[in-house]
């Protein structure tokens, strides 16, 4: 049995309403250092890792790596404050 691809479009408007509840849901702002960990091709880390952020002010960290001894380095010399991920990470 062969699994059925579906593919999803997803709006300006629709990005854009997501970011916008994120932003009240969870408040953020300039001083706020988020790390973006996740694939930038998931709509989860597009919309509350990277738009929500800079539409809040805040700023965006990219580690370059996975490694954990790597993303330790990086959470401690740019100060990141926040990160979203799923639980897997």
């Amino acid at each position: 049995m062969s699994a059925a691809v579906v593919l999803v479009a997803l709006s300006a408007e629709n990005l854009s309403s997501n970011i916008r509840a994120g932003c009240q849901a969870h408040s953020c702002g300039r001083g706020e250092v988020f790390l973006s960990l996740l694939p930038m091709t998931h709509a989860f880390e597009l919309t509350t890792g990277f738009l929500g952020p800079l539409m809040c002010g805040a700023a965006v960290v990219f580690p370059g790596s996975r490694n954990p001894n790597r993303l330790l380095g990086v959470v401690a010399a740019e100060g990141v404050t926040r990160v979203n991920v799923v639980p897997a990470v």
